[in-house]
């Protein structure tokens, strides 16, 4: 569905770039997404 983040292409992008790095939860990559959409990012 465009405009919805995909959430399996950001896990895999942070394992291949950083796989010591953490990787947000769903929700919580949802969750950052919706706010960075709404100009409430960070």
């Amino acid at each position: 569905m465009a405009g919805i983040p995909d959430y399996d292409y950001y896990v895999m992008q942070q394992r291949r770039h950083n796989s010591a790095a953490p990787v947000m939860t769903e929700s919580e990559f949802l969750d950052y997404c919706h706010n960075r959409r709404n100009g409430r990012c960070c």
